[in-house]
């Protein structure tokens, strides 16, 4: 898929660096996937993308994936915090009618970071739009 839109989200960080700062948090650090479901046009995935990054927090490092979604890395906390960041991203896209077309998934990270973004994105993947899936 061509994101040439991912260059236009500057605080957006490359998928390396979201991992290898997953990787320094330890234990205690999980990720977020926000997936805009299969209806969203590829281009319209910028504005999904746009939403996350604008209410994440600044020590909270977002990538866009190779799909146009987005992984979000919460340093502390684990699931339940992660949990918490995904519960305000999503309350801000439902105040915007989004939220019944961006699904969520949450892992921890325990092995590998790339291990935990590949639960996360497939529990998103599986989830209910305007949902979180995984631990809570």
């Amino acid at each position: 898929m061509n994101l040439s839109w991912a260059s236009q989200l500057p605080t957006a960080v490359p998928l390396s660096v979201l991992l290898a700062a997953a990787m320094e948090a330890g234990n205690d650090a999980a990720l977020c996937v926000f997936s805009p479901d299969g209806t969203v046009e590829p281009g319209d995935r910028r504005g999904y993308a746009a939403l996350v990054i604008a209410y994440t927090r600044f020590e909270e490092p977002v990538a866009i994936l190779d799909d146009g979604c987005t992984a979000l890395l919460i340093r502390s906390g684990g699931p339940a915090g992660a949990h918490a960041a995904a519960t305000r991203i999503l309350d801000q896209a439902s105040r915007m009618g989004l939220a019944s077309r961006l699904r969520v998934g949450v892992a921890p990270i325990r092995e590998t970071p790339a291990d935990a973004l590949r639960s996360a994105r497939s529990r998103a993947e599986i989830g209910r739009p305007g949902q979180i899936a995984g631990a809570a």
